[in-house]
């Protein structure tokens, strides 16, 4: 039918378009309010992180609580070489300056003795027979330190199954093995001041307004990568209506999307 040049068809075409116009405003207006959902909780963790920074724990607290016992261990470490490392210069200037010999036994050396000022040096071999492939012979320098009123172990040869090793004859030989003794502590020295230049330079920047934008994002699609872990009810219960509000926005605009 005809009403002034209008048809029926042309009635319904114009009713679809405006139809759909609508619908399109209804999806650009659902989709806004999604994005500005985002930005919203975006600035509440981030507010509620600067209030109370327990609020939330990070993946990167927990490597850098590890990184701080690990550079804690190696300053100690650290220490710890340079101590054993001292005491070997002692041994080497005991060798250089007292008649010194090597006391062979059946089962190689025992308590062959060596003192200078404080500190007694026992050069002792054992045979390990605890280990899975024994027995394994170890060349140990026992460091009795009377200041201290302790000792300390330093393996001079030895220990690795499967391998043979000559005991020093002399003391020559004997400096050859605490030449190697020292040169394995420097090598430690240099691996762990390594690790805390890596440590050092790998420091971990704040936390800002992207980093919570970015939780925002995995935390309304529902995500949750795990990375930023709500560690308050407050904090809790804001991500859940977060949740809440971004399921029934995108259930929504998936009603709208496939609306006829």
């Amino acid at each position: 039918m005809n009403f002034y040049g209008v048809t029926v068809k042309d009635e319904n075409e114009r009713a679809n378009f405006f139809e759909m116009k609508s619908k399109n405003h209804w999806l650009l207006l659902v989709f806004f309010v999604y994005l500005s959902n985002l930005v919203l909780f975006s600035l509440i963790y981030t507010w509620l992180y600067r209030s109370n920074s327990i609020s939330f724990l990070f993946n990167s607290d927990i490597v850098t609580a590890k990184n701080f016992f690990l550079k804690k261990e190696s300053v100690e470490e650290i220490a710890s070489s340079h101590k054993v490392i001292n005491y070997i210069r002692l041994v080497s200037n005991a060798l250089t300056n007292k008649d010194f010999k090597l006391e062979k036994k059946l089962l190689g050396v025992e308590s062959s003795l060596l003192t200078e000022g404080n500190i007694t040096f026992r050069f002792v071999e054992h045979i390990d027979i605890t280990g899975p492939e024994w027995p394994t012979g170890i060349f140990n320098l026992e460091v009795i330190d009377k200041n201290y009123n302790k000792s300390i172990v330093i393996t001079l040869a030895g220990g690795i199954p499967n391998t043979s090793y000559v005991l020093p004859e002399n003391k020559k030989e004997l400096s050859v093995l605490i030449d190697k003794a020292v040169k394995e502590q420097n090598e430690k020295i240099d691996a762990y001041k390594k690790i805390i230049t890596s440590i050092d330079r790998d420091k971990i920047t704040p936390w800002g307004y992207l980093d919570f934008f970015y939780f925002s994002c995995i935390t309304q699609s529902t995500v949750g990568y795990g990375d930023i872990i709500p560690n308050t009810t407050t904090a809790r219960l804001i991500i859940s209506l977060q949740t809440i509000i971004g399921t029934l926005l995108l259930g929504v605009f998936i009603n709208f999307s496939l609306k006829e």
